[in-house]
């Protein structure tokens, strides 16, 4: 597995790369290499989960502060560690959970929304297009639009983008400690 690598978040057409410096990081990947392989793949998975808490929580400020309506999208940001163990790469994914939830009508009903459906939305905004209803209609609260809409669009919101610019530095720095926390508790306990 490899100490060092890309960092990757996903959410539908939003994918937002944040780069390790391996130079920065080659003394990680010397201590590591004496460490057994689940050893390693346990103190690299803990550490890269905990090094993007901070992207997480300034996502989810971003998020509330964009709009009072976007709480579904706010609460469904989550961070999830994905390994590959042929090719030796743990990554974090931080992003919207594909997973659908209920929510309110203004007619008292409910529906169920994917806020990973639009994040990318809210994140690059959409241009004007037209809305077409199905056949025999659009049903939106107490209303039927048949026909066409005229959408105007949406302005960009960016929460992603923002949030991992403004905290690359603090997740990397939290990352070489925790890796280096790691090593050594490891180590320990392989001495003992």
């Amino acid at each position: 597995m490899e100490s060092g690598g890309n960092y990757v978040m996903p959410t539908r057409d939003i994918a937002i790369r944040l780069d390790l410096d391996e130079a920065a990081l080659k003394h990680l990947d010397r201590a590591m290499k004496v460490l057994p392989e689940k050893v390693y793949a346990r103190v690299v998975s803990s550490a890269a989960r905990l090094s993007m808490l901070p992207a997480l929580k300034a996502m989810k400020q971003r998020v509330n502060a964009t709009s009072t309506n976007m709480g579904h999208l706010r609460d469904s940001l989550i961070r999830k560690v994905k390994k590959y163990k042929s090719a030796g790469v743990v990554y974090v994914v931080v992003g919207p959970e594909n997973k659908l939830i209920l929510v309110s009508t203004p007619d008292g009903g409910q529906r169920r929304v994917n806020p990973a459906n639009y994040s990318h939305l809210v994140e690059y905004g959409t241009t004007a297009h037209k809305i077409g209803a199905p056949t025999g209609g659009l049903k939106i609260g107490p209303l039927v639009i048949r026909g066409t809409v005229d959408h105007p669009g949406a302005k960009a919101q960016p929460f992603a983008r923002p949030a991992f610019d403004e905290t690359k530095h603090k997740v990397i720095r939290v990352y070489r400690k925790k890796v280096l926390a790691g090593i050594e508790r490891e180590t320990r306990k392989l001495s003992k």
